[in-house]
């Protein structure tokens, strides 16, 4: 089930315009980057 909503997506996004896929490039760097801070947050690295 999820492995198949997967796929179809892989197809979806792959098919898609130029401009849907920059915008889910977007989504996801600012997902990482969220991710990165809350890490940063919870594990401050290298700062005394």
């Amino acid at each position: 089930m999820i492995e198949s909503l997967v796929w179809h997506g892989f197809h979806t996004y792959a098919a898609s315009p130029h401009y849907f896929k920059t915008r889910i490039n977007r989504l996801i760097q600012q997902a990482l980057a969220r991710v990165r801070y809350f890490l940063n947050f919870v594990e401050p690295s290298h700062q005394a």
